[in-house]
């Protein structure tokens, strides 16, 4: 083979274009690596809770939480969309809070989490505004997903199983057969949880803060028939 006859410089051009485009191509394909909580936890009834205007705390009873850990290590912007905690059996939605649930007369609309019932500590949990948002170019993202068990709907009273769910603008091969909108096949990321037994453990922290209330009530008692 005279090798003489190939024009090299072309040949290196198509390598160099070849490198470039894969470069490029790598760079902003849309692709993000996803963490979920190993468990979802029923809160503490009452420990979750928003300020108003006038310093009271409204509480949410009983709630569930998981949070999504988001990585999005491409040069663009990536949004996500369909946000959701259902019932894989029934795919009845479980209600999700977010910043545009919050009551219209609270500005504030930050919402925190007492820890571990220690009620002089808290922390703000990472809500979401809505339940699709962007996902920033080279950032990582939290997400807790708090699902609201006062107003579970009556035909989930026994639900055994939650999976929490969320897509992003790139096309699938396989359609999202939860999917409950007309955006079936789109990539979309979940995980699902065993919340069997949920009645009663929440009954269960509910009869631990009584008997911490009538402690702290015999304390008082005490310690006033002691001066």
């Amino acid at each position: 083979m005279d090798l003489s006859k190939f024009d090299w410089i072309a040949i290196g051009s198509l390598i160099i274009s070849l490198l470039s485009f894969i470069y490029t191509f790598t760079k902003t394909r849309k692709t993000i690596n996803v963490t979920w909580d190993d468990n979802l936890i029923e809160n503490p009834p009452d420990s979750t809770f928003i300020i108003d205007p006038n310093g009271k705390t409204p509480t949410f009873t009983h709630v569930l939480t998981g949070s999504i850990s988001i990585v999005n290590p491409s040069s663009t912007d990536i949004s996500y969309f369909d946000l959701r905690m259902f019932d894989p059996l029934s795919n009845l939605n479980v209600e999700i809070i977010t910043k545009k649930t919050v009551q219209p007369y609270i500005k504030s609309k930050n919402i925190y989490q007492f820890l571990d019932n220690q009620y002089d500590r808290f922390q703000q949990m990472d809500v979401p505004e809505r339940k699709f948002g962007i996902l920033k170019s080279n950032s990582y993202t939290k997400i807790d997903v708090i699902g609201d068990f006062d107003v579970l709907p009556e035909k989930m009273s026994n639900v055994e199983k939650l999976t929490a769910s969320f897509k992003i603008p790139k096309r699938a091969i396989f359609k999202d057969r939860y999917a409950i909108t007309n955006r079936k096949k789109f990539k979309y990321y979940s995980k699902t949880y065993d919340i069997t037994g949920w009645k009663a453990r929440w009954q269960s922290m509910i009869k631990e803060q009584q008997q911490m209330i009538l402690k702290a009530k015999k304390d008082v008692q005490n310690k006033q028939q002691e001066q």
